[in-house]
């Protein structure tokens, strides 16, 4: 098997790839990659570094690369091309179609079952499955807060 020179590392490097090895709020890809680095400043091939945290050889090649380029800046994911969001991620949140429809409407089925259904937009689920509705129908609509799942469900009378 092919090995390489093991990686030099500085204390301190040494102390913050084993600190984002250890924390568990650091990304699993960040914590990978520390792995890597510290498994690389041992003497071991880097097709058992790969098996060890479950990475092809050539990724491992790669970040031990990028590392020996750029020390710990070099474990960063680079930027990616192209244009920037325009919206970060709390707008999209805010902006899915989810956010946007409000609280669910409870419709009686009008079949004097004593079910009620939940009606999102156009369509509600009722006993007999999904089926086209509007909410101008001739049944009366309540407005429920509290419910917050899709289905049907009994009503007192």
């Amino acid at each position: 098997m092919f090995k390489v020179e093991p990686v030099g590392l500085t204390a301190d490097e040494r102390a913050e790839l084993e600190r984002r090895v250890r924390a568990h709020s650091t990304q699993v890809r960040h914590r990978r990659r520390a792995e890597v680095i510290l498994l690389c400043s041992e003497p071991i091939s880097l097709h058992k570094i790969g098996e060890r945290v479950d990475m092809n050889e050539h990724q491992v090649s790669l970040w031990r690369r990028r590392f020996l380029e750029r020390r710990l800046d070099g474990l960063i994911d680079a930027p990616r091309p192209g244009r920037p969001r325009r919206f970060g991620h709390d707008e999209r949140i805010k902006m899915s179609p989810a956010s946007m429809m409000g609280p669910p409407v409870r419709q009686c089925d009008g079949t004097g079952s004593g079910l009620s259904v939940s009606v999102w937009g156009c369509c509600f689920v009722g006993a007999a499955g999904v089926k086209g509705g509007s909410l101008a129908s001739p049944v009366g609509l309540a407005v429920d807060d509290e419910f917050m799942g899709v289905g049907v469900e009994p009503i007192d009378g």
